[in-house]
C-alpha cells in the first residue's frame, strides 16, 4: 500500500476500484444534473488546486464540451436502440468527467468503502 493513500472500493467487494456499467454511468450522470439543478456544485477559479501546474480546469470544462449521450441506429426492426454516455465521441477523452462524477456519485451516495 502507498503511505497516505485511500483506494475506492465498491461495497461487499473485495476488488479496487468501481463500476462503470451503463447502468452505473446512468446513475452517475444523474447525480450530477440534480446538483446541477439545485446550484451545489460551482467552480471557484480562486481555489482550484492545480499541483502539477497541467491546466486541470480548462481540461475538464473541454472534456465537459463534449460529455453527453450518444445513440446509435438500430440496423433492423428488432434490435433496440443503444445510448451510450462518454465524452470520447469525436476523438475527445473523457477521463476528468468520469473522475468527477464518480467522484461525486460516491459521495452523494454514502457508497465509498476506502481502503
Amino acid at each position: 500500500m502507498l503511505q497516505n493513500a485511500s483506494f475506492l472500493c465498491e461495497p461487499g467487494c473485495e476488488r479496487i476500484g468501481v463500476l462503470t456499467t451503463h447502468s452505473r454511468k446512468m446513475a452517475y450522470v444523474t447525480v450530477m444534473n440534480n446538483m446541477l439543478r439545485e446550484s451545489r456544485i460551482f467552480i471557484d477559479q480562486e481555489q482550484w488546486i492545480d499541483c502539477g501546474h497541467n491546466k486541470t480546469q480548462t481540461l475538464l470544462l473541454e472534456q465537459l464540451s463534449f460529455f453527453g449521450f450518444a445513440y446509435s441506429r438500430p440496423e433492423h426492426a428488432f434490435q433496440k436502440e443503444k445510448i451510450a454516455v462518454s465524452g470520447k465521441s469525436s476523438g475527445g477523452k473523457d477521463d476528468l468527467c468520469m473522475a468527477l462524477l464518480i467522484g461525486l456519485f460516491f459521495v452523494v451516495e454514502n457508497r465509498f468503502v476506502l481502503k
